[in-house]
């Protein structure tokens, strides 16, 4: 018989499966990487001290979305939608160089971080607003097979 440790650790391990961030594929298509719950809290943690809202430094602030897509003072473009090659974000943060590694002190960003943010970049770098600030909308009424099941107060 199975103790109750091992249960709750395939439990817990088929949920981690499901997630996207430790699946980047699911059903052979890419999983859509959110902003707001994945790519925000990396830049907060490794880029904010020095690109964030009490410092821009290069002139690059990762803190707004128009800080992040313009040019820095290198003439590059840190953010690229839709090309992981041409953002100098992920040169830096892949780099092995240590004069232009990012982040400079501290602890690096993991695989798992890179991948996360070079999927985003490849999607579109689509940023989000806060969910608090975007427009509520209706979903749509779901299909039921059998109409005779539904029953409305």
């Amino acid at each position: 018989m199975y103790s109750v440790r091992f249960i709750i650790f395939i439990s817990l391990l088929s949920f981690c499966a499901d997630s996207p961030l430790f699946a980047q594929e699911k059903n052979g298509q890419s999983v859509k990487i959110s902003f707001d719950k994945e790519v925000k809290p990396i830049l907060a943690k490794h880029c904010f001290a020095c690109h964030g809202p009490e410092k821009q430094e290069s002139e690059i602030g990762f803190h707004e979305e128009k800080e992040a897509f313009r040019k820095g003072e290198s003439g590059d473009y840190a953010i690229v939608p839709g090309d992981p090659e041409k953002s100098h974000l992920l040169h830096r943060i892949k780099s092995d160089d240590e004069d232009i590694k990012m982040p400079p002190e501290g602890k690096n960003l993991s695989s798992r971080e890179i991948e996360i943010i070079h999927n985003w970049i490849q999607q579109g770098a689509k940023w989000e607003k806060h969910w608090a600030f975007e427009k509520l909308t209706r979903p749509d009424i779901p299909k039921v097979k059998n109409k005779n099941w539904v029953k409305n107060p």
